[in-house]
Formats: structure tokens, C-alpha cells, sequence
């Protein structure tokens, strides 16, 4: 699982990595890698999966905000998590507006322990929707070594050759 951040405070946006990286357990949640997003206009060059996990700045100073952001994201990929961080919390309605549907809407807060527990509430409930998703049929994943890729079933295309009694596995995504 991937989880992105795209927030402009650089203060900000360590001290959510430092959280990310307290609150894994290998445990509790599949493996993740956490990655920093600094340029905001390379979001269609990300590897967006169904279990990836945004965490997004709604206000950021650029020409651009956080509700842009997670409208193109959604363009890309219906299926993954946008949580959306903000000072502002009368922002709610905005959100509501845009159709994006986040998974969660989190006021910035200095109170480091409501920040963590919050933070650790939502992705617990993320993983949860993931690891369901995988059991109750929809996704099939495959793991290498290195790495795990979860596909959905209604991606895959499996033929035959009844020649030669192989099989063959094909992925076929975003073909429509």
C-alpha cells in the first residue's frame, strides 16, 4: 500500500511522516511506503491503486488546492482513499460539493495525540475495507518478494490453450 502525501507546510508534512512511520505495525497493517508528493502537477504519473491512500492539504498555496487535487485523483482511480487535512474546518461543504467522496476529512490540530489517534482510527478502518475487499472475492493479490499488487477481479482475463493445456494471465486495466 502506498500512502501519498501532498501538503505544503514542510513542517507539517514531516511530523505527518514521523506519525506514518510511529503508527506502522506489520501487525496490524499490510506494508506501506510512504511518499512525499512535492510537485502537485505529476499526480497522473503516480501509480495509483484501489488500496492507495491519499492524505491531502485542501488549502495549499499554490494555483491550485486540495479539492483540484483529489477531483483529478478521482478521475484516475475511484477506488482509493483521499483523506483530506485542514486548518479550515468550515471547508466541509466544499468537499461535499466536489463529489470527490474522501474516506476522511481531519482538522490539522498541534495536539499530537488526537493527530495520532485520528490518523490511526482512519487508516485502521482503510485496512480493514482493503483486507475485506481481498477476502470477499473482488481482488485477487499477487506477492513477489518485494512487493504485494492487488488486482480487481473484474480486470483479469484468463484464456486457455487447450493445445497446449496452458493458462495464461492477463491483467487488462483502465483498457475502457
Amino acid at each position: 500500500m502506498d500512502i501519498y502525501i501532498i501538503e505544503d507546510s514542510i513542517a507539517f508534512r514531516s511530523r505527518l511522516v514521523k506519525l506514518l512511520d510511529e503508527l506502522h505495525d506489520p501487525f496490524l497493517f499490510d506494508d506501506w511506503e510512504v511518499i512525499t508528493v512535492t510537485n502537485i502537477f505529476s499526480i497522473n504519473t503516480l501509480n495509483i491503486q484501489d488500496d492507495s491512500v491519499f492524505f491531502i492539504d485542501v488549502d495549499l498555496k499554490s494555483t491550485i488546492n486540495g479539492i483540484d487535487i483529489g477531483s483529478e485523483i478521482r478521475s484516475i482511480n475511484s477506488e482509493c482513499f483521499i483523506i483530506f487535512l485542514t486548518s479550515h474546518v468550515d471547508l466541509g461543504r466544499n468537499m461535499i460539493n466536489s463529489k470527490i467522496y474522501p474516506t476522511s476529512y481531519l482538522v490539522k490540530t498541534d495536539n499530537q495525540q488526537t493527530l495520532s489517534l485520528e490518523i490511526s482510527n482512519v487508516l485502521t478502518e482503510i485496512q480493514l475495507e482493503v483486507k475485506n475487499s481481498r477476502h470477499n472475492g473482488k481482488q485477487i493479490v499477487l506477492t513477489n518478494q518485494s512487493q504485494s499488487i492487488g488486482y480487481q477481479i473484474k480486470d483479469i482475463f484468463v484464456s486457455n490453450n487447450f493445445f497446449r493445456h496452458e493458462k495464461y494471465f492477463t491483467h487488462y486495466y483502465n483498457l475502457w
